[in-house]
Parts: C-alpha cells; sequence; structure tokens
C-alpha cells in the first residue's frame, strides 16, 4: 500500500510540472489569452473525444454487461452526491461567486488525474471503471455543470446543442463500436489503413492530459502576482477535498451492502470522489461564463492539497473495501 500512495503522488507531482510549464508559458506571454482559449477548445473538442473513443473500444465489453450498468450507476451517485453537497456548502454565497465556487465544488477531476492512476495502481478494471463513469459524468458536465453556469432555464432551452458535443458523442460512439464489434478484436493493431488512422486517433488523444494541464496552468498565469487565497476557495477546498469525498464514501458503502461489484470497482469509485476540481471547470468558465480568477485559484489549491489529501482518502477506501 506504501507503494501505491507514492505512486498516487508522484503521478500527481509530474501532472503539476505539466501545470506549472503552463503557468511560466502565460506569465512570460508565449501563451496569451487567445492561445489559451483555443488551445481550451482544441483539448476538449478533438483530443478528449479521441481518448474517450480509443479506450471505450479498449473496455467496453471485457466484463459483465450488469457490472458495467452498475459502473454507470456509480457515476450517477458520485455526480449526484457531488452536485447537492456541493450547493449545501455554498448556498449562502452571493450569486456570482456562488456559481463558480458550486461548479468547483461540485465536479471532482473524473478523468484526467484519475485515469492515469487507475492503469498504474488498479489495472484494466480501475481503468474500465474510470471511463464508465466519465460516460454518466457527461451528461452532467453538459447539462448540470453548464447549467449552473448558464441557468438551468437557458440550458435545458439548448439541452440538445450540449448534449451532442464531442465528448459525448464520441463515449456513446466507442460504447456502440464496442458492443457491435468483438472487444477482442485488435483495431490499433492492424497494419493496414484502418489501423494506422485508429493509431492516429489514439495519439491525438494522448495529448488530452498534458495539454488539459497546459491549459490550466496558463489560466492560473493570468491571476495578477500577490494574490491571496480567497474566503471562497478555501470553502470550497474543504468541501471538494474533505466532506464531499467522506459523504461520498458512506454512500458508497451502503450501497457496496446491495451492489456486489469487484473491491477495485468500490475503491476506484472512492479515489474519484475524492480528486481536486476537475480541470474542465477552466474551460467551462472560459466558455460559458463565471469568474475565471476564482476557478483557476481553486483548481491550484485543490490539487497542491490534493497530493496529501486523496492518498489518505484511499487508504481509507481501501480499509473499507477490502
Amino acid at each position: 500500500m506504501n507503494h501505491e500512495v507514492s505512486a498516487v503522488a508522484f503521478r500527481m507531482g509530474i501532472l503539476f510540472l505539466v501545470l506549472c510549464a503552463g503557468w511560466i508559458a502565460r506569465r512570460r506571454v508565449w501563451l496569451g489569452e487567445t492561445a489559451t482559449r483555443l488551445l481550451g477548445r482544441l483539448c476538449v473538442d478533438v483530443c478528449f473525444p479521441c481518448l474517450t473513443f480509443i479506450q471505450m473500444l479498449q473496455i467496453v465489453g471485457r466484463s459483465p454487461a450488469t457490472e458495467q450498468g452498475y459502473m454507470l450507476l456509480l457515476g450517477v451517485i458520485l455526480m449526484g452526491v457531488a452536485l447537492m453537497g456541493g450547493l449545501l456548502f455554498v448556498r449562502d454565497l452571493p450569486p456570482e461567486p456562488r456559481r463558480t465556487a458550486w461548479l468547483a465544488s461540485a465536479m471532482p477531476n473524473w478523468l484526467f488525474f484519475p485515469l492515469p492512476i487507475a492503469a498504474l495502481l488498479y489495472g484494466e478494471e480501475g481503468l474500465a471503471t474510470v471511463l464508465l463513469v466519465n460516460v454518466t459524468a457527461q451528461f452532467y458536465l453538459w447539462t448540470t455543470s453548464v447549467g449552473i453556469l448558464r441557468g438551468f432555464k437557458n440550458t435545458m432551452r439548448t439541452g440538445l446543442v450540449h448534449l451532442l458535443n464531442p465528448g459525448l458523442v464520441a463515449s456513446v460512439a466507442g460504447v456502440l463500436v464496442a458492443a457491435l464489434w468483438p472487444p477482442s478484436h485488435d483495431w490499433i493493431g492492424q497494419t493496414n489503413l484502418y489501423g494506422h488512422f485508429w493509431r492516429l486517433v489514439e495519439a491525438i488523444g494522448s495529448l488530452t492530459i498534458p495539454l488539459s494541464m497546459l491549459v490550466t496552468g496558463a489560466q492560473l498565469g493570468a491571476i495578477p502576482s500577490g494574490w491571496r487565497i480567497h474566503t471562497v476557495t478555501r470553502r470550497a477546498t474543504r468541501a471538494r477535498l474533505l466532506w464531499l469525498p467522506l459523504i461520498t464514501t458512506l454512500v458508497l458503502w451502503m450501497c457496496s451492502h446491495w451492489i456486489e461489484l469487484p473491491a477495485v470497482v468500490w475503491q476506484t469509485s472512492v479515489m474519484i470522489a475524492a480528486m481536486p476540481v476537475a480541470v474542465s471547470c477552466g474551460v467551462l468558465v472560459e466558455r460559458y461564463g463565471g469568474d475565471r480568477d476564482l476557478v483557476s485559484q481553486m483548481t491550484l489549491v485543490t490539487t497542491l492539497f490534493a497530493v496529501i489529501t486523496v492518498p489518505a482518502q484511499m487508504l481509507l477506501g481501501h480499509w473499507l473495501f477490502r
């Protein structure tokens, strides 16, 4: 277990270094505001869908359909608890910071951080859990999360547009293709034109995690020097890293008495719930409004403290789900 804790801290440390590179690039004006925005769009609309599609091809169908359905349900639990609990912790704030703080509190980094950690520590089963939770989280991202920023009435009127986003389309397409094509079929290993195409898609998808961290770092670099940690940031950090993971873990432990899943699946879910503010928050705020400086500060602070809190929450998950 000590090896796993150190591996998590090491992985998060590497990602944090990429974030620092983005910060330096913005401070030295190598990345301006326009370039940062374009890189964010490239990450969300191109690289991330490629990553999701390829991973779905490789994962879906390798475990029983009932088990996969339960993993999708875990995504509903994770995001639902975060949504309701996040509002509880920020409900008394003024309207403008409340929207951003609610989004940050309610939106754990369910993919970019957990994906490499799950692959390293939990193998194929942990990876499948992260990616199937991602399918549910995509609905949450482009409906509820956008609704927090834009207002739920506006989001409902344009709901179809948000649901037909590249990330969600890629998730559904990957599931359908994997279900219709034998999962043992080696898509990427082929030496013909199809194989080259899938390898190209895989290469583009592999840029998702470093590019998202680079964009987040550039957003942090736009914050004026000498800033202090905002009171709202402190509250959102406590909610995101302490209270909401603990509440979610308790809910998962209660559900484990009725739902039979491997211990690795529950442990991976606890890890996802413990994650810092999702890097997608900065991209959403760029596109749909909100306090960009506040969300960048929350992302930075929670990512720093997550190096301590995430391994601690994972230890709790290992103890509860053995």
